[in-house]
């Protein structure tokens, strides 16, 4: 009947009651265990630090931040902007080297441009294939290797084509992540030209501590 509270509402209730007693329980528990072992991992003053966060993390996954939303879109065409200026230079280089068009987003050809053309050494494989690896984060490591003038490797036209690489795609990123923010995103009330995000935050479930 209407107004009535089913049997198994009373039965999941009483399961829902118990398992949070036993959670806050085990939770006592785990503190007094690690308080005891903190000053040993000599953690207590990182742990009183994050402890006094709490509370102003709180607030801004709570509060939310606010965007101006034309601000936004600015920026990430200027970002878009940054990445095809620095993408220009390193295609032009990379077509000059290769005497033909290549495709710098492409594996094969990257594999031609650095270990072929260029001839560095491999830094690194891919498992799957056994290929030398052409994933970006290798870059910083042959642009490292190509700025050193106490190294084998040194060449500033070298260099500045693995700059130029790292840099549009720091800057692609950038554009995307800023881009995707409206994805995430809530009408700010009463100010139609802005949006509002509610960041999260693991305080010790990341290393970067990111929102």
């Amino acid at each position: 009947e209407e107004g009535e509270v089913p049997e198994e509402f009373e039965y999941f209730k009483d399961v829902c009651v118990n398992y949070a007693g036993k959670d806050v329980e085990r939770t006592i528990l785990l503190h007094g265990v690690f308080q005891e072992v903190m000053d040993d991992l000599d953690v207590r003053k990182g742990y009183e630090r994050e402890k006094r966060l709490l509370q102003v993390v709180y607030r801004i996954e709570q509060d939310g931040i606010t965007i101006n939303e034309k601000k936004r879109i600015a920026k990430v065409k200027t970002l878009l902007g940054d990445k095809d200026k620095h993408a220009l230079v390193a295609q032009k280089f990379a077509d000059k080297v290769a005497k033909r068009e290549v495709n710098l987003r492409s594996a094969p050809d990257l594999v031609e441009i650095i270990y072929k053309k260029l001839k560095l050494p491999i830094a690194k494989v891919t498992p799957k294939t056994g290929q030398p690896s052409t994933k970006a984060e290798i870059f910083a490591d042959f642009y490292d290797m190509t700025k050193d003038p106490k190294g084998g490797h040194y060449d500033k036209a070298k260099s500045a084509f693995f700059l130029n690489l790292i840099l549009s795609k720091k800057y692609e990123k950038a554009a995307k992540d800023l881009d995707n923010y409206k994805n995430y995103s809530l009408p700010c009330p009463g100010h139609k030209n802005y949006i509002v995000i509610y960041p999260s935050l693991n305080q010790s479930g990341t290393g970067t501590v990111r929102f």
